[in-house]
């Protein structure tokens, strides 16, 4: 599957989010829980290397359990503030908040005791597409957040979230990066939504999709789709379940542009089950 996707756009907001780093104490980054490593992006490693960073591990509830423990845990290791969470629950917001509380409250304590200043920390808010990242935002401001604008050090216009007087919020545009040489990780992208379909049509991705579903998780398959056996080859698959669904056109050939849109619509929405596509003992990163 062949993906093209790194609109112009994309480029101007990488040079806005550097034009605001000044003003920023800390980089609050939003990942996908079920394809930890593809949903980060690269560039932001060296954009933001001089600053305070916290992961979240977002739609924990359509990941794998114990696979979101143990990127945790690699994440911790290689020195990061990492959490899992889902953003749409009621309990994330005192959670994240916690968590972020508990990250800087060194740096708060000693601002206190060095210079008597209570200090209230501004996060930019970065993540690459379909993370969830609006959700997050919208969930840590709750109805009582202030919007505020022309914050001094940040572009005109900037909406800055007031959040509690310990800490603010700064959103960002999600940003790609310009090459995806991982073929992996740009399936999986396509799999979970964050790559559109003007980059990767439909069909491919589910062709994709049944393929390494069919290798790593074929029980949740044959269950979901009540299959007997999987057949050899992910076109067989979509055919066999496209009949199983009643997916077939005029004249009695299977659907399989229609059983592809559903086949992913299904799986993005949980139907299929609690799957991470990427587990850290299988990637050469440290994170």
């Amino acid at each position: 599957m062949s993906v093209q996707w790194y609109p112009g756009h994309m480029a101007k907001a990488r040079r806005q989010m550097q034009d605001k780093l000044k003003a920023i104490d800390l980089v609050l980054e939003i990942a996908d829980a079920r394809i930890p490593a593809a949903s980060r992006n690269p560039d932001f490693d060296d954009l933001f290397r001089d600053k305070k960073r916290i992961l979240v591990l977002n739609k924990c509830d359509l990941a794998d359990p114990s696979a979101t423990q143990k990127w945790i845990r690699r994440y911790t290791e290689g020195g990061w503030f990492a959490i899992g969470s889902t953003g749409t629950q009621r309990s994330a917001r005192k959670e994240i908040l916690d968590f972020i509380r508990t990250s800087t409250e060194a740096e708060a304590k000693r601002l206190l005791e060095t210079k008597n200043v209570r200090k209230t920390f501004r996060a930019l808010v970065v993540g690459i597409p379909n993370v969830g990242k609006s959700t997050i935002i919208n969930t840590l401001a709750g109805s009582a957040a202030a919007r505020t604008a022309n914050i001094p050090g940040l572009t005109r216009g900037t909406q800055v979230i007031r959040i509690s007087s310990y800490l603010e919020l700064v959103d960002s545009p999600g940003v790609l990066w310009p090459k995806l040489e991982n073929q992996e990780h740009a399936n999986h992208l396509a799999y979970v939504g964050s790559i559109g379909e003007n980059a990767a049509d439909p069909y491919s991705v589910c062709i994709s999709f049944l393929r390494e579903s069919a290798q790593r998780f074929p029980k949740l398959i044959l269950e979901r789709y009540r299959l007997e056996e999987l057949p050899e080859t992910p076109e067989e698959i979509l055919e066999a379940i496209c009949r199983k669904r009643g997916w077939i056109l005029r004249g009695g050939a299977h659907d399989p542009e229609r059983g592809a849109q559903m086949i992913l619509q299904e799986y993005r929405s949980g139907k299929l089950g609690r799957v991470t596509w990427e587990l850290p003992e299988e990637e050469g990163q440290n994170g």
